[in-house]
């Protein structure tokens, strides 16, 4: 059975349409750039607790009128520090320090927004993003934070990978571990407060490993990993809002989901060839 070209090509005739596929195309990009430091770190759900403590960043924006991707990248800036901070502490880990940050920040934000009854705020579509409602001005914020998000990682890409592996390597060589680990939390930070809009704050960590874990099924140089990553990544968006659109599902949720079939795809046929 064929797919007809027109549904390829009919949700484009809604403006809509073409802003979310590069919203989403944009968000994919920046985490699959993320990515392969995210699954060396064994940072999965750094990007996750990240997100979540935005939660309390856009409420308290909510609530005092201001800007809801500011507030959100002041709250992920804040929370990325508590998290490195708190890590640091005897006994706890970056784990537990994900935890911790990341149940506060939540129960703070869902707290203030239920106690707010003035105000219409849409807790669903912070959880669970929407893509089909951004606006041109969000679409340039997430251009920008996937460009300057690829040009970190790409300039960067092999101090980071080199200090993700072996610090003690790194910081032999003349690498700045501890400064560079703190750019990158800076950097998922920004990445992840302009995803919001898109993914919301609980499939976060999905973009950020899903789109990097398939690629590192498929490659074995750090370039090649980056480039894999942001083509399944820009495929998943692409195929997910297709599939959002025409199957009226959730959009967030369906550019995840689909990531994550090809990720399945790819690892049965990895291991069918060996």
């Amino acid at each position: 059975m064929t797919v007809p070209f027109t549904w390829f090509t009919e949700p484009f005739q809604h403006g809509f349409f073409l802003r979310a596929v590069l919203a989403a195309v944009f968000v994919l990009i920046a985490a699959s750039m993320l990515g392969f430091g995210t699954l060396t770190k064994r940072y999965a759900y750094l990007g996750q607790g990240v997100s979540q403590s935005m939660l309390a960043g856009i409420a308290v924006g909510t609530v005092a009128g201001l800007n809801g991707t500011f507030s959100a990248f002041v709250a992920a800036v804040i929370a990325a520090l508590l998290i490195a901070a708190v890590g640091k502490v005897n006994g706890l880990g970056p784990d537990a320090a994900v935890a911790i940050i990341s149940s506060a920040g939540l129960s703070v934000g869902v707290a203030l927004i239920s106690a707010d009854r003035t105000r219409a705020v849409n807790l669903n579509n912070l959880l669970f993003g929407n893509v089909l409602g951004v606006t041109w001005t969000e679409v340039f914020i997430l251009a920008g934070a996937a460009t300057f998000t690829s040009i970190f990682c790409v300039l960067n890409g092999r101090r980071l990978a080199l200090s993700a592996l072996a610090p003690d390597v790194a910081a032999a060589h003349g690498v700045p571990v501890r400064r560079l680990e703190m750019q990158r939390l800076l950097v998922v930070a920004l990445a992840t407060s302009a995803s919001v809009q898109v993914v919301g704050v609980t499939l976060v960590v999905a973009a950020l490993v899903i789109p990097a874990a398939t690629a590192s099924l498929l490659t074995r140089t750090l370039g090649a990993t980056h480039v894999v990553a942001v083509v399944a990544g820009a495929f998943s968006a692409f195929s997910g809002l297709l599939i959002s659109y025409w199957f009226d599902v959730a959009s967030g949720p369906a550019v995840i989901l689909t990531a994550t079939v090809l990720y399945a795809a790819t690892l049965i046929l990895r291991t069918s060839r060996n």
